[in-house]
């Protein structure tokens, strides 16, 4: 099994130049950034998604008990979203990449984090709709469970949309908060096309989490993972060295996953990142996580100096 120096040594051989990075880069304002709250929506193609879930999310800031600003944060050969972006009025930011580049999504995230001014931030999956109550019932269970970090749903899984359903969604014709009504039932899996997961466990979907514990974990790790890897349960677990994690169960909160082709398995590298995240939950002693959590800290902290 792989060791915390292999995990270090490996962090700090592909440490990311942020400030170039965001130099490279093009940031197209078309929204409010001056907000309490970002939503950060990593992307790779998929541009069919962004309308139906921004559509969903503005339904929700209506309710919502805190000012919110939408970024989406391309890493792609060409700005494929820009164009939807600017028509519907959210943020956009563009990480250019070359073809045999892979598509770096902790990279996104903290770049869309380091542009975004807010005190807290969602980091959400592209194809995750949400119901009208989504932010008036997150920050309940923010403010019940104390929360520093949240993912903003129930149970560690999402559920998930049939083929007509997600049509639907594309279509802009879908009533979000009619699905599930009474919720799934254990006995008949599908409920009127939504669907729960086989496995429950997802450590990413939709995570809310203050800024200055974002910053004290150092963000995700761009520096590690790439393509389809574990960079969700690596991040969830640097913050639960720290804090909890919370899930949202008081009150419950659904959100929906629309079908598209699964990517799973297409990371040639996927062994050797998994042995990372290992190199940190049991290659590593509380010292040593401590330890990594500061040097990705500092590296995440040059992008402002």
């Amino acid at each position: 099994m792989l060791r915390y120096v292999n995990l270090r040594d490996h962090a700090i051989s592909r440490k990311i130049d942020y400030k170039k990075v965001l130099c490279e880069s093009i940031i197209t304002h078309s929204g409010d950034k001056d907000s309490e709250l970002s939503v950060i929506i990593p992307a790779y193609g998929r541009t069919e998604f962004l309308e139906p879930l921004i559509d969903s999310f503005r339904s929700a800031v209506v309710k919502s008990p805190v000012s919110v600003s939408f970024f989406i944060v391309e890493h792609s050969e060409v700005p494929q979203h820009k164009r939807v972006a600017l028509r519907i009025g959210i943020n956009h930011i563009w990480i250019p990449k070359n073809l045999n580049t892979p598509f770096n999504k902790c990279l996104a995230m903290n770049i869309g984090a380091i542009v975004s001014e807010s005190d807290s931030y969602i980091f959400h999956d592209l194809d995750c709709l949400v119901q009208s109550n989504f932010f008036s019932d997150l920050y309940k269970n923010i403010d019940n469970k104390g929360s520093k970090a949240i993912q903003t749903f129930s149970d560690r899984r999402v559920l998930y949309l049939n083929a007509e359903l997600t049509s639907k969604s594309l279509m802009m014709e879908l009533d979000i908060d009619s699905l599930v009504e009474g919720g799934i039932d254990p006995e008949h899996p599908s409920y009127n096309g939504v669907t729960p997961p086989k496995i429950y466990g997802a450590p990413g979907g939709s995570i809310w989490i203050q800024k200055e514990t974002f910053t004290e974990v150092g963000g995700y790790d761009p520096n590690i993972f790439f393509g389809y890897s574990p960079e969700d349960i690596f991040f969830w677990d640097k913050v639960s060295t720290i804090t909890k994690m919370d899930t949202c169960t008081d009150p419950r909160v659904e959100i929906f996953h629309m079908m598209h082709p699964l990517t799973d398995g297409t990371n040639p590298h996927l062994s050797h990142l998994k042995g990372l995240h290992l190199a940190y939950t049991e290659g590593s002693t509380h010292t040593e996580k401590l330890e990594f959590l500061k040097m990705q800290r500092e590296f995440l902290l040059s992008a402002y100096e």
